[in-house]
């Protein structure tokens, strides 16, 4: 349980750290908007600690709001479809 944990961590992780990429090079000051971010677990686990977590660093860092969004179901599926289907923060 505890690996699922873990990869299931570094999984957002990893996911959020290649959003924020492309982010490097935009003419405006980045984010202009409050940050939405789809956690495809329950809240309490441990994907959702860690996000509500690293949010308070965050917003102070980035000067906009993170919002969570846990949508749990189907081992994470629902989540990373919505995820897949978002449009693009511009």
């Amino acid at each position: 349980m505890k690996r699922r944990n873990l990869l299931s961590s570094l999984s957002v992780l990893t996911a959020l750290s290649l959003f924020g990429a492309g982010s490097a090079y935009a003419a405006d000051i980045y984010p202009s908007k409050p940050l939405l971010t789809i956690v495809p677990f329950s809240a309490g686990g441990g994907n959702d600690i860690l996000l509500r977590i690293m949010g308070k660093y965050a917003e102070k860092h980035l000067g906009q709001t993170l919002t969570i969004d846990n949508k749990p179901g189907a081992g994470g599926q629902i989540g990373w479809t919505l995820l897949s289907k978002a449009k693009p923060i511009v």
